[in-house]
């Protein structure tokens, strides 16, 4: 009997050796949120799933910026509050099925099943900046964060997960930066021209 609870006490530690290395591979370590990797695992099921239906996906790339200046400023703790505080609200604004993901050190992507035109993620995005905390008070100092926001469709803008992801990133480098307004830039084909320009 010990020799059978020691070896299933060796198996259950391998299980979670592996289940921690399978958690660091693919969710991001401050947030919890799924990482880049992950994200495009599941924006490829995802992208399968719509094909199966005849449906759109939309990808947002959505860029926080001054989440850098609490970081420096304020130290690293700073830094995981703040980023924690928009990843909270992020997942707490989407869908049931969709995904939100921590996809660089301070921009989310986000996946939108189900979403046909351009104006359906305007309602989104409308729904995510609705309560969006541009106010952060950390360490009795108030920190405004600026938002913009990249948008590409599937299969639109691109049929390839790789392709898709640079578009919406590509448009959110275009969109306007606000703190109040719509920050939105829908990905269109003259934008990497106009950067390498």
């Amino acid at each position: 009997l010990r020799e059978l609870a020691a070896d299933t006490s060796l198996g259950l530690e391998i299980i979670g050796k592996e289940d921690r290395l399978y958690d660091m591979a693919h969710f991001d370590a401050q947030t919890g949120l799924p990482n880049r990797h992950e994200f495009e695992d599941r924006l490829r099921l995802t992208i399968a799933q719509a094909d199966s239906k005849g449906e759109c996906v939309a990808i947002l790339a959505v860029g926080i910026d001054r989440l850098r200046h609490i970081r420096d400023g304020l130290g690293s703790h700073a830094g995981d509050q703040a980023i924690r505080t928009v990843a909270k609200h992020l997942s707490a604004s989407i869908g049931e099925g969709d995904t939100v993901a921590r996809i660089v050190m301070d921009a989310f992507g986000i996946i939108l099943s189900g979403i046909e035109t351009n104006l359906q993620t305007a309602k989104v995005v409308d729904r995510l900046l609705k309560d969006f905390p541009h106010i952060l008070k950390i360490q009795e100092d108030e920190y405004a964060l600026n938002v913009h926001i990249g948008s590409a469709l599937y299969p639109q803008d691109g049929e390839e997960v790789t392709q898709l992801t640079k578009n919406a990133e590509l448009a959110m480098h275009h969109a306007p930066v606000a703190t109040v307004d719509t920050p939105l830039a829908f990905f269109s084909e003259g934008m990497e021209e106009r950067v390498r320009g």
